[in-house]
């Protein structure tokens, strides 16, 4: 035994010291666990936000491609029109023909805009 512990007040104090640094040191580990769940609760709430952000990215990138796949599909059945159209020789016009009348009835009011709507096909001629 050390001399300095050689009667019970010295051992009494040196306890009583151990004791106030042990529950500092408990104190203080338990304030850092305490911080560190803390900390995780946050991360895992971090975490899941970003997941939910990535998920309905992916969601809306996945419904661009499809969208851009359909399109393409259009773009290309149009092209291949066109071209079946220019390789007939023929060729479709439409148009709508609209005149304004000034012509009143017999109680005063304007009649209203007449509208002809026209469709012309231009085909080529053999000979």
């Amino acid at each position: 035994m050390p001399r300095w512990l050689t009667n019970s007040a010295d051992f009494i104090f040196a306890y009583q010291v151990l004791n106030t640094y042990s529950r500092q040191i408990s104190d203080m580990l338990d304030a850092a666990l305490r911080e560190a769940i803390s900390e995780r609760v946050r991360a895992v709430e971090t975490c899941s936000t970003y997941d939910l952000r990535i998920n309905n990215t992916i969601k809306e990138r996945d419904k661009a491609k499809a969208s851009v796949t359909r399109l393409d599909a259009d773009l290309k059945e149009i092209s291949q029109r066109r071209m079946n159209l220019q390789r007939s020789g023929e060729q479709t016009f439409q148009c709508s023909i609209r005149m304004s009348i000034n012509a009143r009835d017999e109680d005063g009011h304007l009649f209203g805009d007449l509208t002809i709507p026209l469709e012309a096909i231009d085909r080529e001629q053999d000979g």
